[in-house]
């Protein structure tokens, strides 16, 4: 009897392992998400920077995915089981698309310029890095985490997370800090409301204006609550108003509190413009280009204006002219390199520029010529008026 106990049990078990294997072959697969090769990513940023200069929400609707995104918050942030429940609920009235496209296309305030930057691989990940800028030509740099998507049979690609060097931080990042405040605020009202206060109170304390005070204030908060963002920011921005070295010792803190974080890199030019220090702020320039990834039309550019600043005009020349050759449509390089042009009395090569801009709409009234009195009299100026409709300057 033993040995068909035995038996039977044999035979239970078997039927048990094979109903388990066809359950589970049954069952629906889990999501996988992988990642793209080089030439994918390079047709899907074509598709990105055209939503974004048509701004159009809707693609980045159709590609985001908050499972996805929610398991990046998981992974870039010390996020605990019970503060998920908060990002559960961020996630579901969130949109990507408020991130990206800022600004208003009938004030023309959005992003009118955009330009794909290049692919870089970061941390063993393929990342897009788009440069955008509005009418005035503040700028922001976007990197883009695309993804394939696959569940049973069907794949699509979907944008997984992005990064913002304005904000300094990665979407998932932004909406974990913001989870983790709104659970602790819940859970621990009092406590959480008495540090709120205290850092509202230090803030408005900066944003007055009141430095010494805002900087006590600053000093007796919890060591948490001091690697606010937001808080850094505005103390970094008063601190240009004091003593130099009170400046750079708050902006090392803000490094300190945010390594890699180039969010203040227009404050920092801001400060050593005024100082005149050009050494400075080209210093700045070739970080921020270390930070991503490599230089670009817009770096060159700004390093061939710091140039001209230092007198070194040869040096000038070569990165505006790089800039232009990296992006032909990209004026503010071409209109710089017009006025040295000018500076080297070199005429035929300031008529040759201007012909260039005049291609992309601009008229010689668009360009300030009054401190250039001996170009105003020149024969190669003559020609450039000759040729042009209307009469500049009402001549």
């Amino acid at each position: 009897m033993k040995k068909y106990k035995h038996a039977l049990l044999r035979v239970i078990s078997y039927y048990l392992v094979l109903c388990t294997l066809v359950l589970v072959s049954c069952s629906p697969s889990d999501t996988i998400y992988s990642p793209l090769t080089r030439s994918e990513i390079l047709m899907f940023s074509d598709s990105i920077k055209e939503a974004i200069q048509a701004y159009d929400g809707a693609f980045f609707l159709h590609h985001q995915d908050n499972r996805r995104l929610g398991e990046r918050i998981q992974t870039m942030t010390t996020i605990d089981s019970e503060e998920l429940e908060k990002v559960n609920e961020l996630l579901k009235y969130y949109s990507m698309a408020d991130g990206v496209l800022v600004g208003d296309p009938r004030e023309g305030s959005d992003w009118n310029y955009v330009e794909i930057n290049r692919i870089r691989e970061l941390d063993g990940q393929l990342l897009v890095q788009i440069r955008v800028h509005d009418i005035e030509f503040t700028f922001d740099y976007y990197e883009f985490l695309v993804e394939r998507r696959k569940y049973k049979r069907s794949e699509s690609l979907v944008i997984s997370d992005y990064y913002s060097y304005n904000s300094g931080q990665w979407a998932s990042e932004g909406i974990g800090e913001m989870a983790k405040f709104l659970y602790h605020a819940s859970k621990d009202g009092t406590l959480h409301a008495e540090y709120g206060r205290a850092k509202d109170q230090v803030t408005a304390d900066y944003r007055r204006g009141n430095f010494s005070l805002g900087e006590r204030g600053f000093r007796d908060l919890p060591e948490d609550e001091k690697k606010d963002r937001i808080l850094n920011r505005v103390r970094l921005q008063l601190a240009l108003q004091e003593e130099d070295s009170v400046y750079q010792q708050i902006l090392q803190e803000y490094k300190n509190f945010f390594p890699g974080d180039m969010s203040v890199f227009g404050l920092c030019i801001e400060h050593d413009y005024k100082r005149k220090d050009y050494s400075s702020i080209l210093q700045y320039i070739r970080d921020y280009e270390v930070v991503l990834g490599g230089g670009d039309a817009y770096t060159y550019w700004m390093q061939g204006d710091i140039m001209v600043y230092l007198n070194q005009l040869d040096s000038a020349a070569y990165y505006l002219d790089r800039s232009t050759e990296m992006e032909p449509l990209f004026d503010p390089p071409l209109i710089s390199r017009f006025y040295l042009y000018l500076d080297q009395k070199d005429y035929a090569g300031a008529f040759k520029t201007f012909s260039r801009l005049e291609s992309l709409g601009y008229k010689l009234d668009n360009l300030d010529l009054e401190e250039y009195t001996d170009f105003l009299n020149s024969v190669e100026f003559g020609s450039m008026v000759e040729g042009s409709d209307p009469m500049p300057f009402g001549k």
